[in-house]
């Protein structure tokens, strides 16, 4: 039963299909430690167990898109799916031990993204299909009050999102 398990991030892909991940943490080399992911394809209402077997516990989910989605958890692992959360394989990262514990994941699309984790480990993804995202100032001007930004935005023609913040404070 996962009634005992601790639960530690839920993403929806849209308003029925949503994925909870968490587990039970333990020791790495007692292996007594469980990874749980659960599944609901009605809202919420009812869940189902995707996963529940013996590995890391796991700690955070992001999908970059409708079918793409990445977990990242104890012990080094990151899990990635490309059928929104049917199939979950392992990914291999470069100097990656038991000792890495990853707590965050984003991918602002699926082919750029960061997982970081304990000891102030961080992972940058860029595919070799697509440069990083960006956002190029092209010129700014003013007009009253108003000021205008003009940019050269997803320049790579990958999806991309755009945050601005402004303020009256330096």
């Amino acid at each position: 039963s996962v009634t005992d398990r601790n639960f530690n991030d839920v993403v929806f892909i849209d308003n029925q299909h949503g994925i909870v991940i968490g587990g039970v943490e333990g020791h790495w080399q007692t292996n007594d430690s469980i990874q749980t992911i659960l599944e609901t394809q009605d809202g919420g209402n009812t869940w189902s167990v995707v996963r529940d077997v013996p590995g890391p516990c796991l700690n955070a989910i992001c999908f970059s898109d409708n079918n793409t989605g990445l977990i990242a958890g104890n012990n080094g692992t990151l899990l990635k799916t490309f059928n929104s959360g049917g199939d979950w394989e392992q990914v291999s990262l470069p100097d990656n031990t038991p000792d890495n514990n990853f707590y965050a994941v984003h991918f602002l699309t699926n082919f750029y993204g960061y997982v970081a984790g304990q000891y102030g480990i961080t992972y940058k993804y860029v595919s070799d299909e697509y440069d990083s995202p960006f956002a190029e100032t092209g010129e700014v001007s003013f007009e009253g009050s108003d000021v205008i930004l003009h940019a050269n935005v997803k320049g790579n023609t990958a999806p991309a999102q755009v945050f601005f913040e402004y303020g009256t404070s330096l």
